[in-house]
């Protein structure tokens, strides 16, 4: 079975790390990320001068249409994933009083809501 890896929020941090182990170890690795194109694109060239498959995908986590469309770019390029990294998340620094219905709704889209779409984008081809 072929290693394919997709890893959210793996363009920068943590996330970035994740993607350079696994990679070493051996998966093509889809690098998601939200806005740090440049960054993921450096990551994903770094990879593969080292002949190690990687893809950079921007999808927002908390879209789900979009996370799915990023997951069948990776797989279309490298076949289904076997590994799912739900390394996405938000956090910000706000006096609870001060913290508005957008800002709730965006930690719980992202933090949660993401983790939900992406199982859900890869466990078919898990299953089988």
């Amino acid at each position: 079975m072929k290693k394919v890896a997709f890893v959210t929020g793996g363009s920068r941090g943590i996330g970035r790390a994740i993607v350079r182990r696994l990679s070493e170890e051996g998966y093509a690795v889809g690098i998601n990320y939200l806005q740090s194109s440049g960054q993921a694109s450096d990551l994903e060239a770094g990879l593969t001068a080292l002949g190690r498959p990687a893809m950079a995908v921007q999808g927002d986590v908390a879209d789900r249409e979009a996370i799915t469309a990023a997951i069948r770019r990776v797989e279309e390029a490298f076949g289904p994933v076997t590994l799912l990294v739900n390394n996405a998340g938000i956090a910000r620094q706000h006096q609870f009083q001060d913290i508005t219905e957008e800002v709730w709704r965006r930690f719980f889209a992202v933090n949660l809501d993401g983790a939900f779409h992406t199982i859900q984008a890869v466990l078919p081809h898990m299953l089988h």
